[in-house]
């Protein structure tokens, strides 16, 4: 309700969070995954109530409706199913600050959908841009930063199809990071793209990494256009 109630997806609440995507907002939502203590407190700053809401211990706030009474709120208390989640002070949920929706300016723009062609991942970047995304604060003036959809299972469970890849060319590529790899067989090929873990570069070679099946794939140095990194929520947010 309180998610509904601020406009925002599961995807958008998954990218607040740092979840790996919407499916697991909605286990949160329904029971199935566990709400501990940091997607509680997280959760409470980002829908601007209190945990004891979050909870269930104090009734979900009506837009522009009156707030309830203290008679109210004791019944609620009362009736309200008792919670494994230890107690935690109010204000102290509202200390991780994050941006609201609104404040974020569409205008990062998205370069394609990472569709798989081979059954191994690859896909094309298109030049002209498909579609405008929200900018979240680490990437404010970037000009150079861009978005990706994904499709396929190669990179499950951290990245499945559907899922906003953000980039920033900018920032270094170490081992363990999670890469855009753009390359070219040869001069004046058509270049194409994977969406990899990066593990290494030795002796003219890189050597990324995937998730599903878990492989290894290797490639030259001479034909890696550009590698990017995939930005994780605490680079985006600083949380």
């Amino acid at each position: 309700m309180l998610r509904l109630q601020r406009g925002l997806t599961q995807s958008e609440v998954a990218m607040r969070l740092g979840l790996s995507n919407h499916s697991a907002v909605s286990k949160l939502e329904t029971g199935k995954l566990r709400l501990d203590e940091r997607r509680l407190r997280g959760l409470a700053a980002l829908y601007g109530v209190s945990v004891e809401v979050i909870l269930g211990i104090e009734p979900v706030p009506v837009p522009g409706g009156a707030s309830p009474s203290s008679g109210e709120r004791a019944n609620e208390r009362t009736s309200a199913p008792v919670s494994s989640q230890p107690a935690l002070d109010a204000g102290s949920a509202l200390a991780l600050s994050l941006p609201i929706r609104q404040e974020m300016a569409r205008d990062l723009p998205v370069r394609g959908i990472a569709a798989c062609s081979s059954g191994d991942g690859a896909f094309q970047i298109e030049t002209s841009t498909v579609d405008y995304v929200r900018r979240p604060p680490a990437l404010m003036g970037i000009a150079e930063a861009y978005g990706l959809y994904m499709t396929g299972d190669s990179m499950e469970p951290k990245f499945c199809s559907g899922d906003l890849v953000l980039v920033h060319p900018g920032r270094p590529v170490r081992p363990g990071d999670h890469v855009i790899l753009l390359l070219r067989d040869h001069p004046g090929a058509e270049p194409y793209a994977y969406c990899k873990r990066m593990l290494r570069r030795h002796g003219g070679k890189v050597t990324v990494g995937q998730y599903n099946p878990a492989m290894e794939l290797e490639f030259p140095e001479t034909s890696v256009v550009t590698i990017h990194r995939v930005l994780e929520m605490s680079d985006l947010f600083g949380v």
